[in-house]
This record gives structure tokens, sequence and C-alpha cells, in this order.
């Protein structure tokens, strides 16, 4: 029988990583910005370093006391086997929605950002500003925004919030749906001006694991998601 975590447990896995990232973030920013590279890149490190290792560490470390070996199984979901075209259907459809959300969020959650969040330093806003910099500089950016935002952590998130701890939600949570997603948008401290789109975002990226125990299909929608994000990010470098 699959382990269920506490409500205090739940809350700690689910957070934790987030408040590593904006710590990491916080430090090494300004650092990057003096050296002529955007906060992105600062964002991108700061994820990589603040969100693999946790996660992936502990799957493997529970993985380890499960079977004595490094292995997932009975760590993350069995995952049940979908045909190519209910895949794609679904991988296509998801992506519609999610650049849906994006679209009408992006006006209020703007000014969430400048009416809420304005009193931050300007290098905080790792999604902007980016004239200032080197084209050098901004395309390094890019290719570690696609590696790191566009495949690492597509499939580490994916494992560890879909594949483990949302099967692992306390029992007596009636909505898992609800607060799965509430804590993964909240984990995203470094930009909360963004959690109704996230909370939504979410949303989508919980459907396939519900419906279908696939968190492969996932991992796709979220990979081909930011990869999309980072595609549009090298279109703004070619038009400075």
């Amino acid at each position: 029988m699959m382990e269920r975590h506490s409500l205090v447990k739940s809350i700690s896995l689910h957070l934790l990583p987030g408040l590593l990232v904006v710590a990491f973030y916080l430090l090494v920013a300004p650092i990057l910005n003096h050296q002529g590279y955007p906060s992105i890149l600062a964002l991108g490190l700061a994820a990589f370093f603040g969100i693999v290792p946790l996660q992936l560490g502990h799957l493997y470390y529970k993985g380890y006391q499960l079977n004595g070996k490094l292995s997932l199984k009975g760590i993350i979901i069995p995952t049940q086997s979908m045909t190519v075209l209910k895949f794609t259907g679904w991988l296509i459809a998801s992506l519609v929605i999610l650049v849906l959300i994006g679209g009408v969020s992006f006006v209020f959650e703007s000014n969430i950002k400048s009416m809420l969040f304005g009193w931050l330093p300007n290098w905080y806003f790792y999604d902007s500003n980016f004239q200032s910099y080197s084209k050098e500089a901004l395309l390094i950016t890019a290719w570690v925004r696609l590696a790191v935002d566009g495949v690492v952590l597509p499939i580490t998130e994916e494992l560890y919030f879909r594949g483990y701890l949302f099967h692992r939600l306390p029992e007596n949570i009636k909505n898992k749906w609800i607060m799965g997603a509430f804590l993964f948008a909240v984990y995203h401290f470094w930009q909360p001006w963004n959690y109704a789109s996230l909370f939504l975002i979410s949303l989508v990226l919980i459907a396939p694991v519900v419906k279908f125990n696939n968190v492969y299909l996932s991992i796709a929608i979220h990979m081909f998601a930011n990869i999309i994000g980072t595609i549009l990010f090298f279109g703004q470098i070619n038009q400075l």
C-alpha cells in the first residue's frame, strides 16, 4: 500500500525546494547582474542546484530504502500505457490550454507584479529589461534555459510533484487536485505574482496523472510548454 504523508510532511516536501531556490537566487542574481548576465540565468542555476539534488535525491533515497538499490520502482506511480494518438491529442490540447492561460493571465498578473511587488529591486524581476545585456550573455542564458527549464526541470518536477507527492497527499484531503495545484503554485516563491496562472497550469499537469496514471504525459506537457517559452526568449534576443 502506498504511504500517505501527513499534512505537515506534504506541505514541507512541496515547499522546501522552493525556499532553497529563492535563497540561491537572492544570493547569486546580484552577482551575475554585476558580471553582465540577466537575472533569469541566476534563476535557472538556482532552480538546477536547489531543485534537482533535493527532489531527485529524495526520490532515489526513498527508492533505495524500498528496493535496496537506486530505483524509483514503487516510488513513482505505475504508468498506464496510452496509444500514440491519445498521447499526442492530450499533449496538443493541453498545450493549447496552457497558451490560453498564459495569454489571459498576462495582463492582470503584470498589474499584480507592479502594484504589489514594485518595491522589489529591479534585478529581482528576471523576465524584463533584457536590452541592457549583451547578445552573447543573453544567448548563453537562453541555452542554459533550454537545457534546465526545457528538459531537466520538467522531468524532475513531474516525477516529484505528480509522480510521487500527489498520490501521497493526506487521506483526509477531500480534493487532492486543489491541494496539489495550490502547493505547486506556492512552491514558486520566486514569482508570487504568477500564483493564479501557476495554479491553473498545475491543474492541467495533474489531469493526465489522475485520468491515465501517466506521469510521462505530464512530463511531455511541461517540457513542451517550457521549450515554447524558451523559443520565444530566443525570439526576443533576435529582435534586440
